[in-house]
């Protein structure tokens, strides 16, 4: 059983159903993912960052409510609203809620264009074993005005083609 797997384990041993979902993320993508994120993107702008929401007695709290009160279907954030609604203007409590995603589209289209182009060439991409149409596909897309999800795509394509080139020799 790997890390991962051991965390899931404990966390669903020590609280079941959705409660120990959430205790796996807290667990995992919360200090390796998320907590990272915001730290290093806190530090680059020198900026002192809080986590009011990690609070133990809020993450207790949170913890000691069954899930029935957590979700309810249509109604995101509905704790935070009933508790906070009244303190915080109209605008903070209606809009949707932010995650921590990489602009991939304007770093495609911007600052690592010239990567793509240099990595996404016949020979690695053909070598590689990829179909060149269908790299060359996503990559029109990408410039396109009707992009979709194609900076997925192309990222895991840097990803796989970088990869490729460093270990096929």
């Amino acid at each position: 059983m790997d890390r991962r797997e051991a965390v899931f384990a404990e966390a669903f041993r020590r609280m079941p159903g959705m409660n120990g979902a959430l205790l796996a993320d807290v667990l995992s993508t919360l200090p390796n993912d998320m907590l990272h994120k915001v730290d290093l993107t806190s530090m680059a702008h020198a900026l002192e960052v809080r986590t009011p929401f990690l609070d133990k007695r809020v993450v207790a709290f949170a913890f000691s409510l069954a899930a029935e009160q957590k979700l309810v279907k249509g109604s995101g954030k509905r704790i935070l609203r009933e508790t906070f609604g009244h303190l915080l203007p109209p605008v903070v409590m209606t809009r949707s809620k932010k995650g921590f995603e990489v602009p991939l589209l304007d770093l495609l289209r911007g600052p690592m264009a010239s990567f793509i182009d240099a990595t996404c060439t016949k020979e690695l991409v053909e070598s590689a074993g990829l179909d060149l149409s269908a790299v060359q596909a996503q990559v029109r897309r990408l410039r396109s005005s009707d992009p979709g999800t194609s900076q997925a795509t192309v990222h895991a394509l840097l990803v796989y083609l970088s990869w490729w080139k460093s270990h096929s020799r």
